[in-house]
C-alpha cells in the first residue's frame, strides 16, 4: 500500500499559480515576496547611514509590510532605527520591491508625498 499525500508540499506553500499564464507556470507566493521585502529593508537600512528610506512595491506586499494600524511598519522602524516609508501600487509586480529614495526625513517624506500626489492625479484623470 502507498501513502497518499495529505498535506501541501513546500512548492505549494512558497509559490502560487501564475495569473498571467493561468497555471502553466509558478510564481513566488505573496508570503515569500513579503519575507524577501523585509530582508531588503533590513539589508539596505543596515548598510546606509541615512536616517530615512522610501521603498516601492506591489500594493499587496506593501500592505502586508505596513500591517494593521501600521504595526508592521512600526516594528520595522524599531528594528532598523530608521524612518521608513512604503509606497504600494498596482503596477509593480509582487516580486519587485526596491528602495527608490534615501536621505533626510524631509527629503524622503517629500518624495513620498510626490508619489501620493501622482496617484491622486491619475485617479482624477
Amino acid at each position: 500500500m502507498t501513502r497518499k499525500k495529505v498535506s501541501d508540499g513546500l512548492l505549494d506553500y512558497l509559490t502560487q499559480t501564475c495569473p498571467r499564464c493561468k497555471g502553466v507556470g509558478r510564481i513566488l507566493s505573496n508570503n515569500s515576496n513579503f519575507i524577501e521585502a523585509e530582508r531588503i529593508i533590513h539589508k539596505i537600512c543596515a548598510s546606509n547611514r541615512q536616517p530615512a528610506f522610501l521603498f516601492k512595491g506591489n500594493i499587496e506586499i506593501a500592505s502586508m509590510l505596513i500591517g494593521k494600524k501600521a504595526s508592521g511598519l512600526n516594528r520595522l522602524q524599531a528594528e532598523t532605527g530608521k524612518k521608513i516609508y512604503i509606497y504600494g501600487d498596482n503596477e509593480t509586480p509582487p516580486e519587485n520591491f526596491m528602495n527608490i529614495k534615501k536621505g533626510s526625513i524631509k527629503e524622503v517624506e517629500y518624495a513620498f508625498q510626490e508619489l501620493e500626489n501622482q496617484r491622486k492625479n491619475k485617479t482624477i484623470l
